[in-house]
Parts: structure tokens; C-alpha cells; sequence
């Protein structure tokens, strides 16, 4: 799998190989958490800890947290794939080997979404992609069941009033 990674606006950038979005997506349950979108990469830097760069059915790249995985949380990042490919062209400091997130995916060992730091070393791990994905999806299904309950719970205590 050939990517695309570096340095972009003092952000870490990784564009995956088209040829391997449809397994990424897949590894990542992404028709479960964000349908609509299609992940195309991952950006970590001081604005956007570790989130996936997701392309929309207009071809507006968003970022959104790997966990919690949802549409919600999106933000802007680029008015369009041709626009970040563009910008990758003109301005990417291309990261080989000798890179420490090359090939890496930034995984939080809590994550923010349940109250981890995004600055604390020892909450921030790079890890494989396959580690990273199973563990997205891990986190996400607790996530979102947790979110289930305490509404459940919510609704219920509604009801006794």
C-alpha cells in the first residue's frame, strides 16, 4: 500500500492508497459510524488530535475523531480532495522511514472522547494501522453503548417523575 505522509501545516498527514480505501473503511466500520463519508487518512497535529480525514459525497474533506466515530463531530479541513491533494503537492514535507509516525497511527490509550489528554505521553501511542482500526472500533461500540444507556437511563428517570 503506497500513502501519501508528511508534514502539512504543522500537522502530521497521512493520505491513504484509493486502492485500499475500501478495506480501510471496512476495518473501521465506517458505514456503521459515519455513512455518507469515506475515510481517505488520518491528521494529528495541535487542532485536530488523531482524527480521520473523511471525504463527503460532495468531495469535501472533513476531519473527525477516530472515536467517537460520528458525523457530529465533523469540522471542515479541506473545500475538496483536489484542493488537499493540491495543497499536499505544494506544500508536504514528505516523511520517509526515519519518521516516527510513519506508517503509525496515533492511538490514545484513553481516549479524549472519555477523558484522556491529548499532550500526556503516556496517554498517546503509534501503533499499526490494523491495531489502530481494531481498537478504534473497540472503543467506538463501548462509546456508543454507554451513550445508550445513560439515555435509557435518562428517559426512565423522565418516566418516575
Amino acid at each position: 500500500m503506497i500513502n501519501l505522509e508528511g508534514i502539512l501545516n504543522e500537522q502530521y498527514l497521512r493520505l491513504y492508497d484509493p486502492n485500499h480505501w475500501e478495506r480501510i473503511n471496512q476495518q473501521y466500520q465506517a458505514s456503521v459510524y459515519i455513512p455518507g463519508y469515506t475515510i481517505i487518512g488520518s491528521v494529528d497535529g495541535p487542532a485536530k488530535p488523531g482524527d480521520a480525514l473523511c471525504l463527503a459525497g460532495d468531495q469535501s474533506v472533513w476531519a473527525i475523531p477516530f472515536i467517537p466515530m460520528t458525523a457530529r463531530h465533523a469540522t471542515p479541513f479541506a473545500y475538496s480532495f483536489q484542493s488537499l491533494r493540491d495543497a499536499t503537492e505544494a506544500h508536504l514535507i514528505v516523511a520517509d522511514q526515519t519518521h516516527v509516525h510513519f506508517g503509525k497511527e496515533l492511538h490514545f490509550v484513553q481516549p479524549l472522547a472519555l477523558g484522556g489528554s491529548p499532550t500526556d505521553p503516556q496517554n498517546r501511542q503509534l501503533v499499526t494501522p490494523e491495531i489502530h482500526a481494531e481498537a478504534c472500533c473497540f472503543w467506538n461500540k463501548f462509546y456508543f453503548e454507554k451513550l445508550k444507556e445513560q439515555t435509557a437511563n435518562a428517559n426512565k428517570a423522565d418516566e418516575n417523575r
